[in-house]
C-alpha cells in the first residue's frame, strides 16, 4: 500500500490508481483502428469494383478479354456478337488462345443494364475460370461512347 503524509497523520490510499490502464486501453484502441481497415481490405482484392465514373481509369498488365453488356440485351466478346448461351464456350476458346497469359475480363456494361446480367457474365467467367473480374468506366469528362 501507497503512504501518503498530507496530514500529520499518516493515511492510507484505498483507491485503485486507473490511470495507466487507461492508457494501455486507449493504445490498443489505436492499434486496431489502424490495423482493422486493412485486415478487411486485403479479402477484396480479388473483386473489382470500381464505381461507373472514375476519375482515373487504371492500366491492366495484360490485354484483357471485354464483354460488353448492353441494355437491349445483346452480348459481344471482343466486339464479336455473341448470346448468353454461347457466351461460355466462346469465352473457353478465347482462354485456350492465351495460354500461360494471366486472365483478366472487364465487363463494360451500359447504365441501364440490368443487374442479374451483370451476375450471370460473373458466374459464367468465374465457371470459365476467369478469377479476376472488373468493371469498365469513363472519366467523369468523358463523353459517353457505344460499344
Amino acid at each position: 500500500m501507497i503512504r501518503t503524509t498530507r496530514s500529520a497523520a499518516n493515511r492510507q490510499i484505498s483507491g485503485i490508481n486507473i490511470t495507466p490502464f487507461t492508457d494501455i486501453v486507449l493504445v490498443l484502441l489505436i492499434i486496431f483502428m489502424v490495423a482493422v481497415p486493412s485486415m478487411t481490405a486485403s479479402r477484396n482484392k480479388g473483386f473489382l469494383f470500381p464505381l461507373p465514373h472514375a476519375s482515373v481509369n487504371a492500366d491492366l498488365p495484360t490485354t484483357p478479354v471485354i464483354v460488353y453488356l448492353k441494355a437491349d440485351g445483346s452480348v459481344k466478346l471482343n466486339e464479336t456478337p455473341v448470346t448468353f448461351d454461347t457466351l461460355g464456350q466462346q469465352l473457353l476458346q478465347e482462354i485456350a488462345g492465351r495460354q500461360g497469359q494471366p486472365l483478366t475480363m472487364v465487363i463494360r456494361a451500359e447504365k441501364s443494364v440490368p443487374y442479374q446480367q451483370i451476375i450471370t457474365t460473373i458466374d459464367i467467367a468465374r465457371q470459365d475460370g476467369i478469377n479476376q473480374i472488373g468493371f469498365g468506366t469513363q472519366p467523369n469528362d468523358a463523353p459517353a461512347r457505344g460499344g
